[in-house]
């Protein structure tokens, strides 16, 4: 009896270390489930991520593409007001030349006809002092002539 006792007692240890065991097992195997469970949703936390930074690339290069668009259109916009404004440069440059040269012949002539009404004018005074100084020897021969007659 004490043998079956011993045996008993032995293989309750026995089936006492399986259990523990076994539990062990459970444990791990849960643990392990439990770090799959984990490992699946951050997989699918990192996807969803992701697909997320995915469209938010796609957006972002789309904008810049449009972006690139604008900046090309802005571009052209601005290369014709420059060459309207160097055509305007260009037009009123011409302009002022062809003006700053009527300046220059309207003062040529202007020193022409100032030099000579001057000397006209001194031709003239000249003249009516000739005219004045005829007037008044012909007045006096008029009246020499009629003192003689």
């Amino acid at each position: 009896m004490e043998k079956k006792f011993s045996d008993s007692e032995s293989f309750a240890d026995t089936l006492q270390r399986k259990l523990s065991t076994l539990q062990q097992f459970e444990s791990i195997a849960q643990a392990q489930h439990d770090y799959e469970l984990i490992l699946a949703t951050m997989r699918e936390k990192h996807e969803q991520e992701l697909v997320t930074l995915h469209e938010k690339l796609k957006n972002a290069q789309k904008n810049l593409q449009e972006k690139n668009v604008e900046i090309n259109e802005i571009r052209s916009q601005l290369e014709l007001v420059c060459k309207g404004h160097e055509k305007v440069i260009f037009e009123r440059t011409e302009t002022i030349n062809h003006l700053n040269a009527k300046l220059h012949d309207c003062q040529q002539n202007y020193a022409y006809l100032l030099t000579k009404s001057s000397l006209e004018s001194s031709n003239q005074i000249e003249i009516k002092q000739q005219l004045t100084n005829m007037t008044q020897d012909k007045e006096k021969l008029e009246s020499k002539c009629q003192e003689l007659q």
